[in-house]
């Protein structure tokens, strides 16, 4: 099988159009990988999806713009994140695993800083 190489302008171009950053999306936390569903997003206590808004493609990244934090979260284990067009059901856009677990006890804020969070494409 051949790798394939594209220009970085594409690759912005691309991740663009999935993600424009005129529009705020919902992060979702996850117990385990969102698949192609968005399946196994965390629940209980008083979590609730954050806002997110993304910048524009550099380098073929897009970066977080804002600092989503998840209050008074319940006990659990969050590995993975999704991105959501609506604070509840909604449609899921995409997510990725965290770079390291969270381990998360019971009323705990978890918080992302300013460009935290990063959309790539990975193959």
């Amino acid at each position: 099988m051949a790798q394939t190489y594209l220009p970085t302008a594409q690759v912005n171009a691309g991740i663009a159009a999935i993600f424009p950053t005129a529009g705020t999306y919902w992060l979702a936390l996850n117990t385990a990988s969102p698949a192609l569903t968005g399946a196994n997003e965390a629940s209980g206590g008083s979590y609730a999806r954050q806002s997110l808004t993304i910048g524009a493609a550099s380098l073929g990244v897009e970066l977080s713009t804002n600092a989503p934090n998840f209050t008074s979260m319940p006990s659990v284990t969050v590995d993975w994140f999704a991105i959501w067009t609506l604070v509840t059901a909604g449609t899921y856009d995409g997510g990725g695993q965290l770079t390291s677990s969270l381990t998360v006890p019971v009323g705990a804020t978890v918080a992302f800083a300013v460009g935290a969070l990063s959309l790539t494409f990975s193959g």
